[in-house]
């Protein structure tokens, strides 16, 4: 990209931020208007600034409510230019913070009996009245401080009527004790401006303003004050990334500076609130350049220079005289300078980041313009009084084109770093498996020579000795098992194990009694491999010699005894314990996952926990015997936890919910495929990790 000069749009945006600072920093200049004072007629009042009664003043120190009286002789009264009293240009009569204003006004034949609007704009409080009748006010005037309580109108309209043609006395009681005494009066202006204009008109501009105007301004402040946050916390998150702590630093504070503003207008502060408003809004207007600036010089790699800190001086001492000694020179010449500094500076920095071509100056470029555009848009609205969507339309496009600009920049540059650094990586991965392989590599030549070929063939006879007891291990553990499923009138029996090695640690059985009791055993011995085979051999005789017993928690307390006994050390047996006797079900546990109950009448799921340690432990743990009324279709689930613990790649366990949601949803099918609805669920959740532990499925349905 070839540099070329600073674009029409860059100066545009110095100008108008020059122009606009007088109002939008609070910052008005002196002087007096000595026109006369104006008819009201219908052509002034239908005007956009309406008749403002600014000349013919009379005033009085003191309060008095004859005052306010139209045949009261005010004729030695001061006479004044204006209403207002800015710091050090007190009237000579005095301003004790409280006093009277009097005017008398002509009325035009084309005014009288039509709805106007008087409008008022003051700090303090006021009373105003129309041939000695109060026709409103804005706050309650006092001689004190404790008394008053002062109020900023804002704009906001009073109905006015002339109901004939002639002259008319308008009195206004008015106080501003804050500018009197202390340190306020040299810094607050005391006095009021005051117009009378079309009611419509009025009513309109207001309504505009609330509506419109300071709802895109608040949508505005919204949208900087979240950029900045969020490119803060991008900076916390990654300190190295210095340019997102200086726009977050801009965001913010331009958010707060436009908040402010709307503070200040919308919710008619009076005097205290309304100069901590303005103070922040100033500070925040010198942090918002500063950031600015900071900002593209650290987006761009860029020194700060040698200028930057005579830039923030020049700021500080602008801000501070602001406000401590508010004239037309310091305030306007210093703030104002200090803004068209600061812009030359970002425009400087632009420039030098396009002559250079560095990587994503058109995009900052870009949202430079947008700003322009939309700085350009909100002066026309405001000189023209355009009362249309499309300028404040524009505007919110242009200030929400600089963060969307600046966001993209960030993006793109940490997108080509991490893109960078993942080339990097793969660099690094791709050399470290070149080295590792040839280290592989060489590592085999050296067993091979180091290792004579007896020594092999010893290594895998060795192996195949191994081999052949765990299979044989394994053989004898499913022997174990039952050679079929016992046939019981009225119930459908199935049944699935899958050891997680070799030789595993579950184990099921059955047992049909002379009675026709079916006695159903589901065990799980802790760890799995030879031991756990050893310990579900000693299970199986257990089973075989006490299986005819009626009572279970008897055959646990046998059981647990005769394991202990066989002094196993630390080799437990979990085991569930069913006994189905026509539609009764007896259900015993020694430290195993809950049975699951479907009811075929209602499609709900009962778990049956019980609490207890596993056999071989404590010998006389009070055990617990649960006895269950089944219906036809109902069907029982016994499980050991290897599938409702099993994990899947992210180290997730299925879990209990599960196992009862996937009976809920196959109660009503088979028991066989009940146990394959199960499978397959257990395969699914666990992907590619093997399985953990053995997985032992028994289901019990009635017909």
């Amino acid at each position: 990209m070839q540099w070329r000069r600073p674009s029409l749009g860059f100066v545009v945006a110095a100008l108008i931020a020059s122009v606009a600072a007088l109002g939008t920093f609070g910052i008005e200049a002196a002087g007096q208007d000595a026109s006369p004072q104006p008819l009201v007629n219908r052509d002034a009042v239908s005007t956009k600034e309406g008749v403002e009664l600014r000349n013919g003043w009379r005033y009085a120190p003191g309060d008095d409510a004859a005052w306010s009286e139209p045949a009261f002789d005010d004729s030695k009264w001061e006479s004044l230019a204006s209403p207002r009293i800015p710091p050090g240009t007190e009237p000579e009569s005095g301003w004790p913070g409280i006093g009277w204003f009097r005017l008398r006004v002509t009325v035009d034949p084309s005014v009288v009996g039509e709805s106007l609007a008087l409008t008022i704009d003051h700090p303090g409080a006021s009373e105003i009245y129309l041939n000695g009748r109060r026709i409103g006010g804005f706050g309650t005037v006092g001689s004190t401080a404790a008394t008053e309580e002062t109020y900023n109108p804002g704009g906001l309209p009073l109905s006015l009527t002339f109901d004939r043609e002639g002259v008319y006395v308008l009195a206004v009681r008015y106080s501003c004790t804050s500018s009197a005494q202390g340190f306020m009066p040299r810094i607050l202006s005391a006095g009021f401006r005051i117009s009378v204009r079309d009611s419509a008109s009025s009513i309109n501009d207001y309504t505009w303003e609330l509506t419109l105007n300071m709802g895109v301004n608040a949508m505005l402040g919204t949208i900087m004050l979240a950029f900045g946050v969020l490119h803060l916390l991008l900076f916390t998150f990654h300190r190295g990334q210095r340019a997102n702590l200086y726009y977050g630093m801009f965001g913010a504070c331009f958010g707060l500076l436009i908040f402010s503003g709307l503070v200040r207008t919308g919710l008619h502060l009076g005097i205290g609130g309304s100069l901590v408003v303005v103070y922040v809004g100033r500070i925040m207007v010198a942090c918002t350049f500063l950031s600015l600036v900071a900002f593209l010089r650290s987006a761009f790699a860029f020194d700060f220079g040698w200028w930057f800190r005579p830039l923030a001086g020049l700021w500080i001492v602008a801000v501070v005289a602001s406000l401590l000694f508010p004239t037309v020179t310091i305030a306007f010449y210093g703030i104002n300078v200090a803004i068209g500094l600061s812009i030359g500076a970002s425009m400087y920095t632009i420039a030098t980041a396009l002559r250079g071509q560095l990587d994503g100056a058109w995009i900052i470029g870009l949202g430079a313009h947008g700003i322009a555009i939309a700085l350009s848009a909100q002066l026309a609205a405001q000189t023209f009084n355009i009362q249309a969507l499309w300028p404040q339309a524009i505007a919110l496009v242009g200030f929400f084109g600089l963060p969307v600009c600046v966001s993209v920049f960030l993006a793109r540059q940490i997108a080509r770093t991490n893109r960078t650094l993942s080339e990097k990586l793969t660099e690094v991965e791709r050399l470290s498996g070149q080295a590792i392989e040839h280290e592989r590599r060489e590592a085999e030549v050296r067993v091979q020579r180091e290792h004579e070929r007896a020594e092999i063939q010893l290594l895998q006879a060795e192996n195949e000795r191994k081999a052949r007891e765990l299979e044989e291990a394994r053989q004898l553990q499913l022997s174990m098992l039952p050679a079929k499923l016992p046939e019981v009138p009225g119930v459908e029996i199935a049944a699935y194990m899958k050891p997680a090695a070799e030789v595993g640690g579950d184990y099921y059985d059955f047992h049909v009694g002379g009675d026709g009791t079916l006695t159903i055993a589901v065990g799980d011995a802790t760890g799995h491999g030879l031991k756990a085979g050893t310990l579900v051999t000693a299970t199986k005789g257990l089973f075989n010699a006490f299986a005819g017993e009626l009572d279970i928690v008897a055959t646990f307390h046998r059981s647990s005894r005769a394991l202990k006994q066989m002094n196993l050390r630390y080799l437990y047996m979990a085991l569930t314990l069913a006994k189905l006797s026509g539609r009764t079900i007896r259900i015993g546990a020694a430290g195993m996952p809950p049975t699951l109950v479907w009811r075929a009448a209602s499609g709900d799921v009962e778990e049956v926990a019980l609490p207890g340690l596993p056999l071989g432990g404590a010998a006389r743990f009070p055990y617990e015997e649960r006895r269950l009324d089944l219906e036809a279709g109902d069907t029982v689930v016994i499980m050991s936890d290897g599938f409702p613990e099993r994990f899947n790649e992210a180290g997730e366990m299925i879990d209990y919910s599960r196992a009862a949601a996937i009976l809920r949803e196959s109660g009503g099918a088979p028991p066989q495929t009940i146990i394959e609805r199960f499978v397959a669920e257990g395969d699914t959740w666990a992907g590619r990790r093997p399985q953990d532990d053995d997985i032992t499925f028994v289901v019990l349905r009635l017909k």
